[in-house]
């Protein structure tokens, strides 16, 4: 009888649908069992943007409900779940990277702390440090700890004096500033002090109001005196001591930003002290091509140029490696797409063809896959994710074992040949070819791999071991058939196809990962179809350890066998037991 329900409640969920963006059908939000519910939420935890609230607060309210019930319910197993996907939204070196959004599904947990802090204050500690785990990088950055302070007092309607004198009435938040100066107390007196300092409030940056609160706690610590009604002249001597002390310790990181600052441009070290984010984003002031005209007539600036020419010529030479571990696909895409017009002998387009031939490259993915790109108007909205997307398509494309190429959809679909294309800005200038359509006719790109497949003749089993990775918002065209899904066409265009070749046996469709770039309101898939996997995000890493099991299992996946392999991973599981 059991399974009687399931399979009623299955037959419900197949025929819940609503029409997408552009009058497709598609599935919409529903309420089932708790492994649909993290599926259908995970899909849609895509960046939003700010000044979308409605969106935002749908999404943590959905959050929020699959929290409070579990906590209600003291399910361990899906607390656990529901955790995992709280850090693995954060997380910056494997998982989604997203901040934003981190911080809105965090703020759901804090009515939640006196039951659950005895295992959430694990993971939540590794979005700033390593200490005491096995993990060399955190999940997020201590840079987040004034943006979560600034997000509770939007979160909560407060002022900033109100929290500054209420901080402690928020366990979660109380947590996160003791732990940022406990660290500052101990990188007083370290050989290897932290970044805290780095991002902890100035008083005369828009974060300074914060100041009072690391000032006042930084000079009573570990007491937290909640009751004491401080002087002017007081808080002038705590935030005295405060600036003087994190001053101290910042010229001991001998970051670029100390160097600027101090205009000793020429004691830079790129190779040592420079991030990811940094050196991107700086190369015109390093190269005197900034905003400050006056650098070229600098000696320390100019000093500062030739040094970064040295240090761009031995990551050319393979002497050095470019630090580009950290920064997002899309940003060295949009970099790239600003200097079509200056593709030959340019140092700006050799530092981001370097950062993109340095970063990360996941050969061990995406083997058997073909990256089909969406560049329909639609993936240029809100946040633009269409860079994203093309980031992630041409990585998919160095690595498949089917050769580098990707497709392309909007009006038309274009097959782009990116072999003897090995730089970024080369690879780039193949695929804007295609050209950017205003419509998302996907169906005409997949009758184009369903031609080949009957031309080649193509034996079931092969198909079958395709992977197909779709990277679009999902807003397809309407078809010409009825109330289908784009799955149920997928489905019955290979299944059409496999009867036109010699084997005359339908075509299981290849594997189907549906790479979702953008928020919206509707599913392409069910939840419970086997060969399909339901992704989202900007980062390849994010199907790092569904990928790892090999061709083979990925046939048997659902979506949520592929979500509970991402959630299970050790980076994110840790903490379980």
């Amino acid at each position: 009888m059991a399974s009687l329900v399931s399979g009623l409640d299955n037959i419900v969920m197949e025929n819940n649908k609503n029409i997408g963006e552009n009058s497709h059908a598609q599935h919409a939000w529903t309420h089932a069992d708790f492994e649909h519910d993290l599926v259908q939420l995970y899909f849609q935890l895509v960046r939003i943007p700010k000044h979308d609230t409605e969106k935002i607060k749908n999404i943590t309210k959905k959050y929020s409900l699959l929290v409070n019930n579990a906590v209600q319910n003291s399910n361990e197993m899906q607390i656990n779940y529901c955790m995992s996907i709280l850090f693995q939204t954060r997380d910056i070196c494997g998982g989604k990277g997203e901040y934003a959004l981190f911080y809105n599904l965090l703020a759901v947990w804090e009515s939640t702390w006196e039951i659950t802090q005895y295992k959430l204050s694990l993971p939540l500690k590794l979005c700033f440090t390593t200490e005491n785990t096995d993990f060399d990088k955190p999940y997020g950055s201590w840079k987040d700890v004034k943006y979560i302070i600034d997000h509770w007092r939007q979160y909560y309607q407060t002022s900033r004096t109100g929290l500054v004198a209420t901080w402690e009435q928020y366990p979660i938040l109380s947590y996160i500033i003791k732990l940022s100066v406990k660290q500052f107390i101990t990188d007083l007196d370290s050989k290897s002090p932290s970044l805290v300092t780095r991002w902890l409030p100035r008083e005369k940056s828009s974060f300074g109001w914060q100041a009072q609160i690391f000032a006042e706690l930084f000079s009573t610590y570990p007491k937290v005196e909640s009751n004491v009604t401080w002087s002017n002249s007081q808080k002038k001597g705590m935030l005295r001591k405060y600036r003087k002390e994190l001053g101290k310790i910042n010229r001991r990181l001998q970051t670029i930003q100390i160097n600027q600052a101090g205009k000793t441009w020429k004691n830079i070290d790129f190779g040592g002290h420079g991030t990811s984010l940094t050196l991107q984003r700086q190369k015109k002031a390093f190269l005197c091509e900034g905003t400050n005209k006056n650098a070229v007539e600098d000696p320390d600036r100019i000093a500062c140029r030739s040094n970064y020419l040295q240090y761009l010529d031995d990551c050319r030479k393979g002497k050095k490696q470019m630090k580009s571990k950290r920064l997002s696909l899309g940003e060295m895409v949009k970099d790239a797409a600003k200097h079509f017009d200056t593709r030959g002998d340019n140092t700006l387009v050799d530092a981001i063809n370097l950062a993109w031939r340095d970063h990360d490259k996941p050969s061990h993915l995406f083997k058997d896959c073909i990256a089909m790109l969406d560049t329909s108007a639609s993936m240029t909205w809100e946040n633009c994710p269409y860079y994203d997307a093309v980031g992630i398509a041409l990585k998919i494309a160095e690595c498949s074992t089917l050769g580098k190429r990707t497709l392309t959809f909007s009006s038309q679909p274009a097959w782009v040949n990116l072999e003897g294309r090995e730089t970024l800005t080369d690879m780039l200038y193949e695929v804007v070819r295609s050209q950017v359509g205003m419509s998302t006719n996907i169906y005409k790109a997949l009758n184009l791999i369903a031609t080949a497949c009957i031309e080649q003749d193509l034996s079931p089993s092969v198909v079958s071991n395709i992977n197909l990775v779709i990277l679009s918002d999902m807003q397809i065209d309407a078809a010409d058939s009825d109330w289908n899904t784009l799955d149920q066409n997928i489905q019955q265009l290979f299944e059409e196809a496999g009867k036109k070749t010699s084997h005359a046996t339908p075509y299981s469709s290849p594997t189907i990962i549906y790479w979702n770039m953008r928020n919206t309101n509707g599913f392409p898939c069910s939840t419970t179809r086997k060969n399909v996997i339901m992704v989202s995000g900007y980062s390849p890493d994010v199907l790092k350890s569904v990928f790892s099991k090999g061709p083979d299992a990925l046939k048997d996946m659902k979506p949520w066998d592929a979500l509970a392999i991402t959630l299970g991973a050790n980076r994110y599981s840790w903490f379980w037991s």
